[in-house]
């Protein structure tokens, strides 16, 4: 995967972590504490690519529900792309700017 969504989802698993020590009681917050200060390593290391992939799996997720059905769609006119999946989103390009870009641009296929 080339996403660096995954570098978000972990520093949202950090700060959301870091915020509930502050609101939860002493109650509940020491037995957790004790219960991972005696986790042995590998049951840290466990943990820890857990989260890892759960959050290669968010951001799996993410760009997949971002690019669902995209959809280019030539008009005698207008380039028109559709994509999304909770939210749909519709962009429509003028063809004559998108001439012009394309002509801007130099691609060579060797053969």
């Amino acid at each position: 995967m080339t996403s660096f969504g995954i570098i978000p989802t972990l520093l949202g698993f950090v700060g959301f972590f870091s915020q509930v020590d502050d609101y939860l009681p002493q109650s509940i917050k020491k037995p957790v504490e004790s219960t991972i200060n005696s986790l042995v390593a590998q049951e840290f290391l466990i943990i820890l690519i857990l989260i890892l992939l759960f959050s290669l799996l968010a951001s799996y997720l993410t760009t997949v529900q971002k690019y669902y059905h995209f959809t280019l769609i030539k008009s005698e006119h207008k380039l028109t792309t559709i994509r999304g999946f909770f939210q749909r989103y519709v962009v429509s390009l003028p063809l004559k700017k998108s001439k012009q870009f394309l002509s801007s641009k130099v691609f060579y296929v060797s053969g």
